[in-house]
């Protein structure tokens, strides 16, 4: 497998949002990683999966949430990022899922939000592991908070310290109704998540 470096780069300061560097994995499974740095004051942060392309209910939700920094998509729906950051008037970071075929978004992003490390991922290879086995491989990979979504049902642990969140999915749940997650990031081990439905 070849690895190779991009340039680094900043982009929109209005978005406090810039891109330290980024690797593309070239091989059987196209892998790109994503480290992201956050800079500025608290942030309020929509979390969201598998909206697989049904925008209504996203729709419905900017009236629901009120201001936004930031939306985090945890895949399949990825081709809605674009229109949820402009419905949003945000950045939105998202990854690519199993559903979404030949997206050029990477398959896991790595953030650092307010010195929180932050880790997103669809969930293929995580949805299934125990709770013991998902907090072990947060703190073994020195992350503060695991995203992912794929299962389409709300999953959130919070042990010793490490926070690991599933926010179900926003347009076809397995448990009930459309669900989501806002995160208010106010500095290092301030984290405060809201579990809600539609």
């Amino acid at each position: 497998m070849q690895l190779q470096q991009n340039v680094r780069f900043g982009i929109n300061k209005d978005y406090k949002y810039y891109l330290v560097d980024k690797y593309t994995a070239c091989g059987i499974i196209n892998m790109i990683i994503h480290r992201l740095i956050f800079l500025g004051a608290d942030m309020r942060i929509l979390i969201i999966s598998d909206s697989h392309g049904k925008t209504e209910n996203i729709e419905f939700l900017k009236g629901k949430v009120g201001k936004i920094d930031l939306v985090l998509h945890c895949g399949d729906g990825i081709s809605d990022l674009d229109y949820i950051g402009d419905i949003f008037k945000c950045k939105a970071v998202g990854v690519s899922g199993n559903c979404d075929l030949f997206s050029r978004e990477p398959s896991m992003v790595n953030l650092n939000i307010e010195g929180n490390m932050i880790h997103i991922e669809h969930g293929q290879r995580l949805a299934y592991r125990s709770d013991v086995d998902l907090i072990s491989f947060a703190k073994d990979s020195g992350y503060d908070v695991v995203l992912f979504g794929h299962t389409h049902v709300q999953k959130f642990l919070n042990r010793d310290g490490v926070w690991v969140v599933n926010p179900g999915s926003i347009s076809r749940p397995r448990d009930g109704y459309p669900s989501y997650c806002i995160l208010e990031a106010k500095g290092k081990g301030k984290l405060d998540f809201k579990f809600l439905r539609l």
